[in-house]
């Protein structure tokens, strides 16, 4: 009988690691996920901008040489 409750102790302890482990690791991966996913937006935004500007400069360079 008291080897049976050790063993059941055991077992507990072990699910009980088991999920911790998992639901950490899921956890991580979604703030991995998030830190990534800012990451490509920021990449993304910044090309953006950065196209966005030399277009902007092309069309008022543009303009003024049609002023002048």
């Amino acid at each position: 009988m008291l080897m049976l409750s050790f063993a059941r102790r055991d077992i507990l302890l072990v699910c009980s690691y088991n999920l911790w482990v998992f639901y950490f690791g899921k956890i991580l991966k979604v703030r991995f996920q998030a830190v990534i996913r800012s990451i490509c937006i920021q990449r993304i935004l910044s090309t953006f901008s950065i196209e966005l500007f030399v277009t902007l400069q092309e069309y008022f360079t543009q303009r003024l040489v049609l002023l002048w």
